[in-house]
């Protein structure tokens, strides 16, 4: 934090782009831009008149405009609206606004349209993408004083202007290739039995599968929780608790299903399930207070839960085992897994069924 007029306001921080394919209640991941901002404070004059800006972080939205006149306790609540992930991408967005209004003496709550417009194409000249310049505007938007009622974010020229950038720098995939399943499937099934596996090997064998046959976000994975487990002879289902990244108002929480396969019990997902399970029974057989409900705990003691980033580490080093380019994240896996699911015949209709995914385009 910073002193400005002397009020709080938030320092900048390397430049934020959510991740819109990232999990669940976990921050979605933000990603640091290579194209980030290198804003300093400066010693001009304070603005005159300017309101308080420590109240245009999400922290101290119960000031701000948009709540005034509400309880804080109903402020507290309305700050919820927005996810972690979302909340520390405009956190620093708006703090890298805050920077540049100070700079050219501009109030970052009620500022000129203009003023919006110029650090729009600020960031465009400084290489920023599409997306990242996106989240700018809507964390100004948000806390940002309504110009005639209406929400910055929504003005007609700001818009059009965010349809030029739009035009002018395509967003473009991560990949323009996938990799191939077979091959990844082909190092696990080099590795042996289940029995044999250490509990390292097992335990990113069994985060791939469940990767691969779900088309699963590492987030979801982590949230596999045993209490909320069926085993049924052909079949193991488990029903996701908690916010995921699909998760809307009117839609039921998640259900994954991962199904037997016989043909090929080395590369079975519910044999792997299994096996891990007789495993990891041996490690809640304890007296420790740890928590050990969910089905991937970590391999190294106290074999508790783990966190996302973790289960993605794994899929990444499993990856690396199997000889796949470094340049393939562990978020690949969803893409992989529904190419090669179209490749064998399956509707678009399924694939978006079992993926989860918003648009089959995707993939």
């Amino acid at each position: 934090m910073e002193q400005f007029n002397g009020r709080a306001i938030i320092s900048p921080t390397p430049d934020l782009t959510v991740d819109s394919d990232d999990g669940s209640g976990e921050p979605n991941q933000a990603t640091t831009n290579s194209g980030s901002l290198n804003l300093a404070f400066g010693s001009g004059p304070p603005v005159s008149g300017a309101e308080d800006t420590a109240s245009s972080s999400l922290e101290g939205f119960r000031e701000s405009h948009s709540t005034a006149g509400i309880s804080e306790r109903s402020a507290d609540l309305h700050a919820r609206a927005w996810r972690s992930g979302t909340r520390a991408a405009y956190k620093s967005a708006w703090g890298q606004w805050v920077c540049w209004c100070h700079e050219r003496e501009i109030d970052p709550v009620q500022s000129p349209i203009s003023a919006v417009i110029d650090y729009l194409t600020f960031l465009y000249d400084k290489g920023l993408k599409y997306p990242t310049i996106n989240a700018h505007r809507s964390a100004i938007s948000k806390n940002h004083a309504p110009l005639g009622a209406v929400q910055v974010d929504q003005l007609p020229v700001v818009c059009e202007h965010m349809r030029a950038i739009f035009n002018e720098r395509i967003p473009s995939p991560r990949y323009t290739k996938t990799w191939d399943v077979e091959k990844v499937l082909g190092a696990i099934k080099g590795w042996g039995d289940n029995a044999n596996l250490s509990d390292k090997l097992l335990t990113g064998k069994l985060a791939m599968l469940l990767a691969l046959t779900s088309a699963g976000r590492a987030s979801e994975l982590q949230q596999l929780d045993t209490r909320y487990m069926c085993i049924k002879d052909d079949r193991v289902t488990f029903h996701l608790t908690k916010r995921t990244k699909t998760c809307r108002p009117g839609k039921t929480h998640m259900v994954l299903e991962f199904f037997r396969f016989e043909e090929d019990r080395s590369s079975c997902v519910v044999e792997c399930i299994e096996g891990y399970l007789s495993r990891s029974r041996l490690w809640q057989q304890t007296s420790d207070e740890v928590l050990r409900h969910n089905l991937l705990l970590s391999y190294v003691k106290p074999h508790g839960h783990v966190k996302t980033c973790t289960i993605s580490r794994w899929l990444k080093d499993v990856m690396k085992e199997s000889g796949l380019a470094a340049e393939f994240t562990a978020h690949s896996t969803r893409a992989a897994s529904t190419s090669k699911a179209m490749g064998q015949g399956i509707s678009v209709d399924d694939i978006q069924k079992t993926g989860k995914l918003v648009k089959a385009i995707n993939f």
